[in-house]
């Protein structure tokens, strides 16, 4: 199974820049993005179903801010948007995709200042319910979560890398 994630840093912006060709290409099973930066009624035909996927995604309820997604050719047994948890949810970083036993989880994590990246994680995993519903759907599936964490090690981690 190939599944790959990548931060979009706006759905739009990455259209333009071949993100749909680049996908087709692939041959991912899953493709689970973050930080789309529009909402529902900002999307066209082309980013809700690209080639052969379909797209599942959760929005920010501010406008051009995070949100989050998954494409797949699949149609997925189920789809769950955010934690559960107001306070997080509003931000639109979690989406949850179930395909029989196995669950695809696409997250945007917040990131920290000064190396508080990690504190934001914990943070967010506690207070949020995250841990407890990462913890319940492994007991039950097999889970497999990718996230963007706002670091990249490498150039390859970052589509249509420049120059800062």
């Amino acid at each position: 199974m190939k599944i790959i994630t990548l931060n979009l840093n706006g759905i739009r912006s990455a259209a333009r820049k071949g993100l749909f060709k680049w996908m087709t290409r692939t041959r991912a099973d899953v493709v689970c993005v973050q930080e789309l930066k529009a909402h529902d009624v900002d999307l066209d035909d082309i980013m809700r179903a690209p080639g052969k996927f379909r797209g599942h995604f959760y929005h920010a309820e501010k406008k051009g801010y995070s949100g989050v997604g998954l494409n797949s050719p699949c149609a997925p047994d189920r789809v769950t948007q955010g934690i559960g948890n107001r306070e997080a949810d509003c931000e639109g970083r979690y989406v949850r995709a179930d395909f029989g036993k196995l669950s695809v989880i696409s997250v945007y994590l917040p990131s920290g200042s000064a190396g508080a990246l990690c504190d934001a994680m914990v943070a967010l995993a506690a207070d949020s319910g995250l841990r407890s519903r990462l913890g319940a759907a492994a007991q039950q599936a097999v889970d497999i979560c990718r996230a963007d964490q706002d670091v990249a090690e490498w150039t390859k981690a970052v589509f249509g890398p420049r120059a800062s």
